[in-house]
């Protein structure tokens, strides 16, 4: 095929060296939720057979997120009009129509996509612990493993005033985790000296080191969301309703976490944050 004066051959190649869907896609190995992707389809039996694999249609998703493509029916006429990206994503001379991923949205329903992120994750934080450690954090890990033993998990749960509830309170004691949550600033009520509490929009005060750890912690946070926003089209939200809201998170998360699983497998963790090197 050729493509611009160019075999469509040519120009994978070359864009291997720079990075490209088509090389996030190549790194990503989907087979462990091929399950949740064939949920109600069937390959043998009577029926209309299937036409696309549900794995292209996922790739598909994720590259509209990432090439921040506002709506599917844009995404159906750049597949149909460009066909390195129908390539990269697993599609030969078609591509679906914007029908058929209402449908599979459906089929598989936000639950599914949950469940196909959770496995991302899950793998993205395996290939990100088996990177070698730099010399540092090893001297750290090891100095903290002699003092606190290596059998003991320390866990905390940051959050704004939203978080503020006795009932978030009462399910952190049983599990023996700490908590930097600010208090909202009610009219009659004092708020303890040792919390947090929100002194404007933004600000907090309280014990100096409580609001340097809860800076810190909120600073990572905001610029996550940041980066999602700018480079995955977190807040283009165009589909409505709760369920295509939560597919639509699950799709953003996605992107995020093949990245990192990509770059681990490519030999390049520092640009496990790096999106724009697929885009």
């Amino acid at each position: 095929m050729i493509y611009l004066g160019w075999p469509i051959s040519v120009i994978l190649e070359d864009m291997k060296e720079t990075g490209s869907p088509n090389l996030l896609f190549e790194n990503l190995d989907l087979t462990p939720i091929q399950p949740t992707l064939w949920t109600d389809l069937h390959t043998k039996g009577p029926g209309r057979p299937v036409e696309y694999n549900p794995e292209w249609d996922l790739r598909a998703l994720m590259l509209r997120q990432l090439n921040q493509i506002p709506y599917v029916k844009d995404l159906v006429k750049r597949l149909r009009r460009n066909p390195y990206l129908r390539h990269a994503c697993g599609y030969r001379e078609k591509a679906p129509t914007e029908a058929h991923f209402s449908q599979m949205k459906k089929r598989i329903g936000a639950e599914g996509f949950r469940i196909m992120e959770a496995w991302l994750r899950r793998e993205a934080l395996r290939l990100r612990a088996s990177q070698p450690l730099s010399s540092v954090r090893a001297r750290v890990e090891q100095l903290l493993d002699r003092v606190l033993g290596e059998d003991i998990e320390l866990e905390l749960l940051a959050g704004d005033s939203g978080f503020e509830s006795r009932r978030v309170f009462e399910a952190l004691e049983p599990r023996r985790m700490g908590s930097l949550i600010a208090w909202r600033r009610m009219k009659g009520r004092n708020n303890p000296a040792d919390v947090l509490t929100v002194r404007d929009r933004i600000d907090v005060e309280g014990p100096e080191y409580k609001r340097v750890v809860y800076k810190r912690l909120r600073a990572l946070v905001e610029g996550f969301i940041g980066r999602v926003k700018c480079r995955l089209g977190y807040g283009h939200l165009t589909w409505q309703g709760l369920e295509n809201v939560g597919i639509h998170v699950s799709l953003v998360l996605m992107v995020v976490y093949a990245v990192a699983i990509a770059t681990s497998r490519l030999g390049r963790p520092e640009l496990r944050q790096s999106v724009a090197f697929f885009a």
